[in-house]
């Protein structure tokens, strides 16, 4: 996953869904779905 959030392709795909308005920092949402899922799935 730390892998995917370097990727340019895959960073796209979320500007197709959001509104252009719409504001949205991918490193803020990374790192909270890291903490709050990933991690725990991993435990």
């Amino acid at each position: 996953m730390d892998d995917k959030i370097k990727n340019p392709e895959f960073l796209g795909d979320i500007d197709n869904v959001l509104h252009p308005d719409e504001m949205f920092d991918r490193q803020v949402a990374y790192q909270t779905v890291r903490v709050k899922i990933i991690d725990k799935l991993i435990k």
